[in-house]
């Protein structure tokens, strides 16, 4: 059903609940892992809103500065890296890297590989963003999903409400500035007019090669000289 402009109430059946519930241990687990080596993560996306369904992700989110060699570490103490990404949206976005926890590529963790901007910190929030200690209490968080769709959780599923033409009041919801609302919706409305388009930049990798050697192969390439410019010009070359 087409809810696009209209406000609408969800009520969560037990399947949802189930998915839910089985993601957030999932992402439970990966927190409480990260936080024994010192690394605070957020769960974000739909299981921090809520409004999963049986092709949900568990996202992980580092936003303090980390080295990736202590990150690797400390995952690698009870999971394994399936693959790993280095994706750099546009040349004006800090690259993020991805490692995958399982062999679909339906459970990762990420951190920026240098401080992000203001709008990309945001990007979690406008999304949902939770807490180890959120998801231990089951709360769950207001969000946009990918239809841009404002979720805001209730006892019983959700409500549901149209960002665009709402953007301000969107912003003071979920604790950002109306400019990330503004970008983020140009950035989904150009996806959802176009289909999804490419990237800038992405590296993909081997679960087993080490983080820093991608990097300095990033740095090397001939065929990559603008970004190993951009890595250089912070100090990862």
């Amino acid at each position: 059903m087409d809810l696009r402009g209209k406000t609408a109430e969800v009520i969560y059946d037990e399947e949802r609940l189930r998915i839910l519930d089985r993601l957030r241990k999932i992402a439970i687990e990966i927190l409480e892992g990260l936080k024994e080596c010192g690394i605070e993560g957020y769960a974000y996306g739909s299981i921090a809103r809520g409004d999963v369904d049986k092709e949900s992700d568990v996202d992980i989110a580092i936003i303090h500065d980390i080295p990736t060699n202590i990150l690797r570490l400390c995952i690698e103490r009870k999971w394994r890296i399936y693959r790993g990404e280095i994706i750099m949206a546009t040349p004006t976005r800090t690259p993020v890297l991805y490692l995958y926890l399982d062999i679909e590529g339906k459970i990762s963790v990420s951190k920026h590989l240098w401080k992000p901007s203001t709008t990309e910190y945001e990007f979690y929030k406008f999304g949902g963003m939770a807490s180890l200690d959120q998801l231990l209490l089951g709360q769950r968080v207001p969000g946009v999903n990918k239809r841009l769709r404002l979720i805001i959780p209730t006892e019983r599923g959700h409500i549901e409400r149209d960002v665009i033409g709402h953007e301000a009041e969107v912003a003071r919801i979920l604790g950002i500035s109306v400019e990330t609302v503004a970008e983020r919706v140009r950035v989904l409305t150009r996806r959802d007019k176009l289909g999804r388009t490419g990237v800038f930049f992405k590296a993909i990798f081997d679960g087993d090669s080490p983080i820093e050697e991608v990097i300095r192969g990033i740095c090397k390439s001939r065929a990559g000289m603008k970004i190993a410019r951009i890595f250089e010009e912070h100090s990862l070359c």
